[in-house]
């Protein structure tokens, strides 16, 4: 693992086929390469799956027995592609790493658990008397709650999309083409496959939690506006 603990190496040597994901621990590496790095696992993932596609087409320009083989394979599936094509999605996504806004989004929230936490403390110590200027946090903490809440509906809707919309539209073509063992194209495209699973696995993990944030977020509401129902 040392020889590749170099990010650029790191990807360049999966990229290649020269590493082939499921012969290292290759989660374990990213987490490293993560902290070493100053980025997320996200943006290495994603990296990868450009480099990958990137260097497949290529290679598809620049050797014709390659080319050939995966026309080959296109043609076996009845496919009327061209082999640059292999790689499409149903849509094009251009930004699948907002893990950035996604850590933004969770402060927000942690933000407003403490602000409602203090709030409760501060009606308790006032014998549960709302004066105006309790009455004037809960609006406020109202108001970032909701405001809040909407933008994490948002980023539940856009996760679900990319989770969906990441899947290669010809996966099969893929899959098949994972079974070409020539010049590393095998672990090329396995590692490929491979990838986009676990770009669509990192992003299963963020919608549960951001959906477990949407359930608080809920909560909290409600129980501020019974408050202001006490008025």
């Amino acid at each position: 693992m040392d020889n590749y603990i170099n990010m650029d190496n790191y990807i360049n040597s999966i990229k290649t086929g020269e590493l082939n994901i499921q012969d290292i621990d290759f989660i374990k590496t990213c987490v490293l390469l993560c902290r070493e790095n100053d980025t997320n696992i996200l943006n290495i993932y994603t990296n990868i799956k450009n480099s990958i596609e990137e260097y497949t087409k290529n290679i598809i320009n620049e050797n014709t027995n390659i080319k050939s083989i995966i026309n080959k394979n296109i043609n076996e599936w009845g496919l009327s592609i061209n082999a640059h094509n292999i790689f499409d999605t149903e849509e094009n996504i251009q930004n699948i790493n907002n893990y950035n806004d996604f850590l933004h989004e969770n402060m927000l929230f942690n933000n407003i658990i403490e602000k409602n936490k203090n709030l409760e403390m501060i009606i308790h110590d006032n014998n549960n008397i709302l004066d105006d200027s309790i009455i004037l946090n809960i609006y406020n903490l109202i108001d970032e709650c909701n405001e809040s809440k909407e933008t994490i509906e948002g980023q539940i809707k856009f996760f679900k999309y990319i989770i969906f919309m990441i899947n290669p539209s010809y996966d099969y073509l893929l899959t098949d083409l994972s079974n070409v063992k020539i010049e590393n194209m095998n672990n090329i495209f396995l590692n490929y496959i491979i990838v986009i699973n676990f770009i669509k696995k990192e992003y299963h993990y963020l919608l549960c939690i951001l959906e477990s944030i949407l359930e608080d977020l809920i909560k909290t509401l409600y129980n501020l506006n019974k408050l202001l129902q006490k008025i």
